[in-house]
């Protein structure tokens, strides 16, 4: 009996509460591994079993609540009426139980239920983690419920893990510091998936690393080994857990591939500021609304300049990784340029955004990257300085605004 199958014994039993308490007209329906609750004003309640799991050894889920804008295309939640409260306190006692029993059937030593905040009003999801003890996240640390929430990339609502399992957690955070550690150390690697940046991500699955212009898998064996490959390679190295062991794989890789660097240089994380940096059109302190599409091979030529500056482009790429975490942490002063130009729209001139310019301020210079346009093209350029606002930014300000 699969997934699908097994919801439609659950099915049967919602439709005998829907018969009793029956608040939004609910119609029950079976699609794609969810249980879907359709409500007259195209409401949706639903609970869907997740086929890709996070985690393995657990089933996860999520519940959610909302109906689809039609006009906006956005999702609007949908609010509970706190009358139709015991509807949904059984309904998710319902759902709970078939999802411990399901797990059970499928051998699973855990079970998570999630949700996103824009498809689950806040009012339910209260409801929600209050009115179920088996699910309940209380009894679990703060560090393992990070965890899960982590590989989960979505809110927790209802957490049951073995004894293993939650055993194997723990021994997991033990060797967090000792990860982080490393990480620091080591200047020139860097997570390959900068939205999931969290080392937690780790735990009981591989994780890509980029280092000198290579995809690096790493996949934690126990508290003791790492294992390590090329992301196109099958075979992979196992290395102790510790800084030590660690550098001596990644200097000893840094040598076999040295012939390449000197045909092609790494600029892996150069290439992923400027892609953040041109990003510019959702940012509240301009009014330009795009943004700055720069070719590879502008990219390309500001990079060497910065290669022959710094001797190296091992330099450019830490400097790169530096100004990643100045940009996370609005670390940076950006400021909008504008010129006058005649708009067909009012007839008459108005201020048109021109450039931009990034400030950060690090190891006593000043960097600069200004974006602008110029004959419907985008332009970069890369700029360092001793001083603040050099003479040469404002000269080629000037001639790009004029």
């Amino acid at each position: 009996m699969d997934i699908n199958e097994k919801l439609q014994i659950v099915k049967k039993e919602i439709e005998t509460i829907l018969t009793k308490n029956n608040p939004y007209n609910f119609t029950s329906s079976i699609e794609e591994y969810s249980l879907v609750l359709r409500s007259t004003n195209d409401s949706e309640l639903k609970i869907t079993i997740n086929q890709l799991d996070k985690m393995s050894d657990v089933l996860c889920s999520e519940i959610s609540f909302y109906r689809y804008g039609k006009t906006t295309g956005n999702n609007v939640l949908t609010k509970p009426r706190k009358a139709d409260y015991p509807f949904y306190i059984h309904f998710y006692k319902v759902v709970s139980d078939f999802l411990i029993k399901l797990a059970k059937e499928m051998n699973k030593k855990g079970i998570v239920v999630t949700y996103s905040e824009s498809r689950l009003h806040q009012n339910l999801v209260e409801l929600f983690l209050e009115s179920n003890a088996s699910l309940s996240l209380a009894q679990y640390p703060d560090e393992i419920l990070e965890v899960v929430k982590v590989k989960n990339r979505n809110q927790l609502l209802g957490l049951q893990l073995s004894n293993e399992l939650l055993e194997k957690g723990h021994n997991f955070l033990e060797l967090v510091p000792k990860i982080k550690e490393i990480i620091e150390q080591e200047p020139l690697l860097t997570i390959d998936i900068p939205k999931y940046n969290h080392i937690l991500n780790l735990f009981d699955d591989k994780v890509c690393f980029k280092f000198a212009g290579q995809t690096l898998v790493w996949e934690i064996i126990n508290n003791e080994k790492l294992a390590i490959s090329l992301i196109d390679d099958n075979e992979f190295e196992l290395v102790d857990v510790s800084i030590q062991g660690v550098n001596t794989y990644l200097e000893n890789l840094k040598e076999e591939i040295k012939f390449h660097h000197l045909l092609n240089s790494p600029k892996d994380n150069f290439v992923r500021l400027v892609g953040i940096l041109r990003n510019v059109g959702q940012r509240a302190e301009v009014t330009t609304t795009w943004n700055y599409i720069i070719e590879d091979e502008i990219i390309k030529r500001e990079f060497t300049k910065l290669e022959e500056r710094y001797h190296g482009w091992e330099e450019v790429e830490k400097l790169s990784i530096a100004l990643l975490d100045m940009y996370e942490n609005s670390g940076f002063i950006l400021k909008e340029y504008t010129s006058k130009q005649y708009s067909f729209e009012i007839e008459e001139k108005k201020n048109i955004c021109e450039a931009v310019t990034y400030e950060f301020f690090i190891n006593n210079q000043y960097i600069y990257f200004v974006f602008h346009k110029k004959n419907f093209k985008r332009y970069l350029k890369v700029m360092v300085s001793d001083i603040q606002e050099p003479n040469e930014l404002k000269l080629y300000l000037y001639d790009v605004l004029n």
